[in-house]
C-alpha cells in the first residue's frame, strides 16, 4: 500500500508543476514596444472576449470586472498583467521609454482599460499598480 501511495504522490508532482506553470500563473511581462507581443495580446483579447460571452464591449463592464478581463487577456497570451504594468510604469518614470512609439501607446491603452471612466482607482488597483498607472498616465499626457 505504501508503494501505491508513493506512486500517487510522485505522479501528482509533475501534474501540480505543470498547473503552476500554466499561463494563468505567468509572471512574465509582455515585451515593451514589441509588435508581435501586441498581436498576441490582440488575439488573446478576442479569444477571452468570445469565451466570456461578455454581451457587448468589455469596456461596458464595471471597473473591477474590466480588470479581471484584462488580466485574463494577458494570461491567455502568456504574460502577467501586473508585471507588464509595472515594467511599463517603471520604464516611463525612469525615462527609458519613448511615448511616441505607437506600440508603447497601444500597450498602455490596453493596460489602462480597467479604470477608464472610473472615479476611484484605489478600489481597482493594488498600491504598486496604482503607482505604475499614475507613472504611465503622467507620460501619456
Amino acid at each position: 500500500m505504501a508503494f501505491l501511495e508513493l506512486c500517487g504522490r510522485v505522479c501528482i508532482v509533475p501534474l501540480l508543476l505543470s498547473l503552476a506553470a500554466c499561463d494563468y500563473g505567468a509572471k512574465v511581462a509582455a515585451p515593451l514596444g514589441d509588435k508581435a507581443a501586441l498581436e498576441k495580446l490582440a488575439d488573446a483579447y478576442r479569444a477571452v472576449e468570445e469565451s466570456q460571452q461578455v454581451g457587448g464591449s468589455p469596456l461596458s463592464l464595471p471597473p473591477e470586472k474590466r480588470k479581471k478581463f484584462v488580466e485574463m487577456v494577458f494570461a491567455e497570451a502568456g504574460y502577467s498583467y501586473s508585471a507588464t504594468l509595472h515594467s511599463l510604469g517603471e520604464g516611463m518614470s525612469q525615462g527609458k521609454l519613448k511615448v511616441v512609439d505607437q506600440n508603447i501607446k497601444d500597450l498602455a491603452e490596453l493596460l489602462l482599460i480597467p479604470h477608464r471612466a472610473a472615479a476611484n482607482l484605489e478600489n481597482i488597483y493594488s498600491a504598486q499598480e496604482l503607482q505604475d498607472v499614475r507613472a504611465i498616465e503622467s507620460k501619456l499626457k
